[in-house]
C-alpha cells in the first residue's frame, strides 16, 4: 500500500552518529538498570526533588522548634562537647527486601519491577544500531525507517526510537547497543552489520531478553524476524513493462549507482526483461548519484545523439529527465518513471492538458510564441512504482508488533519485501488528487499493509 511523505534528507553517517528522538513504554523482560549509578542517573530529578523537601522540612522543624531567646556558638578554647544524640538501631521493619538492598546498595534494587520504574515508564522503546553507511542507497533506506518511526509517534504507538550509526566500528556498535538496552528498549533493529558485529550484538541482546529484528541479517539466526528486500523483483516489473508496451526502439536507463548488490539485482533484472523482446535496444546506463541536475544534463547529451523511445528511471530522476522531453517537444512512447510528486503532476498534465514550453529564440530574431507539448492519445505509456527501499519500514512494523507484545507464528523467519504499489493510466487520476498540492518533494512510499502484518502474528 502506498504512502505519502516528505522526502527526507541524506544522512551522514560519521562514526558514533547519533539520532535519539525520545523514549517510550511496552514489554520489559526484568532486565537491570546498571546499579546504584545508574539509578542515580536515570531518577536524578527524583531524587533532587526528595533532597529539597528534606531540607525544606528540617528548616521548618529549626524555625518553629528552635529556642530563639539563646544561640550556640563555637567558642576557641572551648572543649564543651556537643552530643549530636543516641545510638538506637534505625527500624526497617516497614520496608520490603528489594528496598532494604536498595538502601545498602544491591542491584537487585534496581530491576524492572522497581516502583518507580513503574511511574517514569513512557511508551515503547525502540532502538535501531546500523554497522555503517556507504551511501545513499543505504541512506535511502534509512529515510524509510525514520519516516515509519515519526509517523508511529505521531499517532502515540511509540514514544521514541533511538538511533544508532557505529560509523563500522565493532567496539563502538557494541557499546550502542548497551547503551540500548540501557535505555530500556522493547526491541532492537539491526541494519547494515557484517556476520562479526551481528553476532556480538544478538548474543548480547539475547543475554539481557530483547527481541532482535534483522533487515538483510548477514547469517541466519539470532532474529526474530528478518526482512530482505527483493531488488529483483522491482527490476523485472520495470523491464517487463517497457518489454511489453514498447513495439521497438532505443531505451535508455538513468539510474542512481553502478555497482552494489542493490543496483546489480535491479539492473540484472531489467536486462533479463528486456531481453524478451528482441527489436528493444539499450543504451549505455546513465549513473547519476541520483543527481536530478545530473541526469538532465545527461538526458540533453543523449536526446542530442539519438532518437530516445523508452526510457527507465530509478527514484528521484524521473522529473528531471521528462523535462528534457517536454522542452525538446517529443515525449518517449514508454516510460517508466517515479513516484515524486512533481513526476506525477507533470504525467497527469500531459495527459489532460498540455504543458507550454518556449522554443529557444534564433539569433537576432523575436521568441517564437509558446508551444503546448501533450501526450498522444495511445501515447507516452507510464509505469512507475516506489522504491523498494520501503523493507525498512516493513521491519519497523515487525519491531513495533513485538514491542507491543504480540508474537510471531514463526520465530526466525525470513520475510521478503516486494513493492506492490504500481502506478498507470488507471489510477493516476487517484494519485494525483493525492500530491497535486504537495511540493514537488514529495513521494508515495510503500508500507505494508495491516493484513499482512497481522497475517506474521498470531491473533
Amino acid at each position: 500500500m502506498g504512502r505519502l511523505v516528505r522526502k527526507k534528507r541524506s544522512y551522514a553517517s560519521p562514526a558514533g552518529y547519533r539520532s535519539g528522538r525520545g523514549r517510550s513504554y511496552g514489554a520489559r523482560s526484568g532486565r537491570r538498570n546498571g546499579g546504584f549509578a545508574e539509578f542515580v542517573r536515570r531518577y536524578f530529578k527524583l531524587l533532587a526533588i526528595c533532597f529539597v523537601v528534606a531540607v525544606i522540612g528540617v528548616l521548618c522543624v529549626v524555625l518553629f522548634t528552635g529556642n530563639t531567646d539563646t544561640s550556640v556558638s563555637a567558642i576557641e578554647g572551648d572543649d564543651t562537647q556537643i552530643a549530636t544524640g543516641d545510638d538506637s538501631e534505625y527500624d526497617y521493619s516497614e520496608y520490603d527486601d528489594d528496598m532494604i538492598a536498595g538502601l545498602e546498595g544491591h542491584e537487585a534494587a534496581f530491576m524492572d519491577d522497581d516502583p518507580i520504574e513503574k511511574i517514569m515508564e513512557e511508551g515503547i522503546r525502540i532502538g535501531v544500531t546500523i554497522g555503517s553507511l556507504s551511501g545513499k542507497e543505504q541512506e535511502f533506506v534509512i529515510n524509510r525507517l525514520e519516516e515509519a518511526s515519526l509517523l508511529a509517534k505521531q499517532s502515540a504507538e511509540i514514544y521514541v526510537t533511538f538511533f544508532y550509526n557505529a560509523g563500522g566500528g565493532l567496539n563502538q556498535q557494541i557499546q550502542d547497543v548497551r547503551s540500548l538496552i540501557n535505555k530500556d528498549v522493547d526491541v532492537i533493529i539491526i541494519a547494515y552489520t557484517d556476520k562479526e558485529s551481528f553476532e556480538a550484538i544478538t548474543l548480547l541482546a539475547k543475554e539481557e531478553g530483547v527481541p532482535i529484528v534483522a533487515y538483510d541479517a548477514p547469517v541466519s539466526g539470532g532474529y526474530a524476524i528478518n526482512v530482505v528486500t527483493d531488488y529483483q523483483a522491482w527490476g523485472d516489473a520495470y523491464g517487463r513493462f517497457m518489454a511489453q508496451n514498447l513495439t521497438a526502439g532505443n531505451v535508455a536507463g538513468f539510474f542512481g549507482i553502478k555497482d552494489g548488490v542493490e543496483a546489480n539485482a535491479r539492473g540484472g533484472a531489467i536486462n533479463a526483461a528486456l531481453s524478451a523482446n528482441q527489436q528493444i535496444k539499450t543504451s549505455e546506463p546513465v549513473y547519476t548519484n541520483w543527481n536530478e541536475k545530473t541526469a538532465k544534463t545527461e538526458a540533453e547529451k543523449l536526446l542530442a545523439d539519438k532518437a530516445v523511445d523508452g526510457v527507465i528511471c530509478e527514484e528521484g530522476l524521473a522529473s528531471a529527465v521528462l523535462d528534457v522531453f517536454v522542452q525538446s517537444g517529443k515525449l518517449p512512447k514508454v516510460m517508466c518513471g517515479d513516484v515524486t510528486a512533481g513526476f506525477i503532476k507533470k504525467w497527469y498534465t500531459l495527459k489532460n492538458e498540455g504543458i507550454n514550453i518556449a522554443p529557444p529564440p534564433g539569433k537576432n530574431q523575436t521568441p517564437p510564441p509558446p508551444v503546448m507539448v501533450t501526450a498522444e492519445p495511445d501515447g507516452f505509456i507510464v509505469c512507475a512504482q516506489p522504491s523498494p527501499a520501503g523493507g525498512a519500514a516493513a521491519a519497523f512494523d515487525f519491531a513495533l508488533g513485538i514491542a507491543k507484545g504480540r508474537k510471531l507464528k514463526q520465530e526466525g523467519q525470513t520475510f521478503k519485501f516486494n513493492v506492490q504499489t504500481m502506478i498507470t493510466e488507471e489510477n493516476l487520476a487517484s494519485y494525483y488528487s493525492m500530491v497535486k498540492d504537495k511540493e514537488d518533494a514529495f513521494l508515495i512510499t510503500e508500507r505494508l499493509s495491516e493484513d499482512m502484518i497481522n497475517a506474521l502474528f498470531e491473533s
